[in-house]
């Protein structure tokens, strides 16, 4: 069809969307960036006639554009503008930060500001002209307001499992606020029935602005907790100004469910061939290397030691049965690890199964206390790479066979199926035995059922 057979309408649409796309092209949005030089020029990281710049995304993160003051202005000659015209259409986000020209100055210039906690700031582009607020570098304004900030964290699972000891043990927390040293010291109310004895809680004085993005971590006994929602990174959180209450976590956001209850052993399995080449360029030989296992579990032993001591045979997998590609080494978990364990195979005591910090994850998936095996890894560069699980999932029917439907799935302590007759209304039901399971067999009576797995 032609574009003259087209209905009306429609062509004198597309007329209209292709003029208004190429007017857009050609728009201007002034936008005027200004930031506040003080604190650099009173720290010495910052001398008049040193350049401001402001560079992003726009410019290509390259030399940005120089912001000027004015020089006769008494109370205001430490802040420099600029109004630069962006032509990207209406609704882009844009990222930037400020950039420092003086010699030496820290971070090779750019600023690091509080409020995204060290990341880029933004800006979402809109019709007309856009005048930004007036920022210090770095967020860092002369004076820094003082912030009661309550933290709060549950350590039922620690004590439940004996790794933390209420009236012995020391739990603090621990930031960029109070220099990630020892911390500051939490307590209980141990007057408190039941599980509410074990919330720590304490007030820690954090010199920031409002919005100013911090990071910090509990400690339990000197240790660092590997909290799951950060992917074992630092927590964070935004300064509201004034007194201001965190919300109530679990250490490590492990509840007993997450945690290993009484110590477990757990056997690894690994499958490697000989003329395996790891990523040091090392060739393994099974007649010449050794395989070692290293993950949080262990501590994280330190890499490259090259093994030749009597720590090294606790690590060391074993050829079983001998003369096959398969090794393995069982360890016994300790009550309060994680039920996701976190580690890397190596060969000879390096790092050099796959890239840093690319490593395996798997469950503990037995009931509690009962041994488990994990399924058998390929080292990291036999073609499969390092294998991370999923907490549980994988929820699948089979065909009906000898008078039931067979389902599966991955599960885990705390993880039961749940069933019932409609998909969108009606009580969902603990099928009896599934906790820590993977597999039932359901009667095939007729009618229509609808599975699920809930984590208690």
């Amino acid at each position: 069809m032609s574009t003259n057979s087209l209905p009306r309408a429609v062509r004198y649409g597309v007329a209209a969307l292709c003029l208004s796309a190429a007017f857009g092209l050609q728009a201007a949005n002034p936008v005027t960036f200004q930031v506040d030089m003080s604190v650099q020029l009173s720290s010495g990281n910052f001398v008049p006639g040193d350049t401001v710049e402001v560079r992003g995304n726009y410019m290509g993160w390259g030399p940005g554009l120089a912001l000027t003051n004015d020089p006769t202005c008494v109370t205001c000659s430490n802040i420099y503008s600029i109004t630069t015209n962006f032509t990207d259409a209406v609704g882009t986000l844009e990222s930037y930060k400020f950039w420092n020209g003086h010699t030496g100055a820290p971070n090779g210039g750019w600023e690091s500001p509080a409020s995204t906690c060290g990341n880029n700031r933004t800006i979402t582009l809109a019709n007309g002209g856009q005048v930004l607020p007036l920022v210090y570098f770095d967020d860092s304004p002369p004076v820094l307001p003082n912030n009661n900030v309550t933290f709060q964290v549950d350590m039922t699972a620690q004590v439940i499992t004996g790794a933390f000891t209420n009236g012995t043990s020391q739990v603090t927390v621990s930031g960029g606020f109070n220099g990630w040293g020892g911390g500051d010291v939490l307590t209980n109310n141990p007057a408190l029935s039941g599980n509410a004895s074990n919330i720590y809680s304490g007030i820690s004085v954090v010199q920031a602005v409002p919005g100013a993005c911090q990071s910090y971590k509990f400690r339990a006994n000197g240790g660092w907790e590997n909290p799951a929602s950060t992917g074992g990174g630092n927590r964070t959180f935004n300064v509201g100004g004034g007194n201001q209450v965190l919300p109530l976590v679990f250490y490590n956001d492990a509840s007993l469910c997450d945690l290993v209850q009484v110590p477990t052993s757990v056997k690894f399995v690994l499958q490697i061939t000989n003329g395996t080449v790891a990523t040091d360029g090392t060739i393994f030989n099974s007649s010449a290397n050794k395989l070692y296992v290293n993950g949080d579990f262990l501590g994280w032993w330190t890499w490259n030691t090259g093994f030749g001591g009597s720590e090294g045979p606790q690590y060391e997998l074993t050829n079983n049965p001998v003369g096959s590609d398969t090794y393995e080494h069982t360890f016994l978990v300790s009550a309060g690890n994680n039920l996701s364990l976190t580690y890397k195979y190596s060969i000879d005591g390096f790092d050099n199964e796959a890239g840093f910090a690319v490593n395996h994850l798997r469950y503990i998936r037995s009931p509690v206390g009962v041994p488990y095996t994990f399924p058998t890894d390929r080292f990291g560069t036999n073609p499969a790479p390092p294998l991370v699980e999923q907490s549980f999932g994988n929820l699948v029917t089979g065909p009906a066979s000898g008078g039931t439907i067979p389902i599966t799935w991955s599960g885990r302590q705390c993880v039961v199926l749940q069933v019932r007759t409609n998909l969108n209304s009606g009580v969902w039901v603990d099928v009896p035995g599934t906790d820590a399971s993977s597999a039932t067999n359901w009667p095939n009576t007729g009618g229509t059922r609808y599975f699920r797995l809930k984590k208690n």
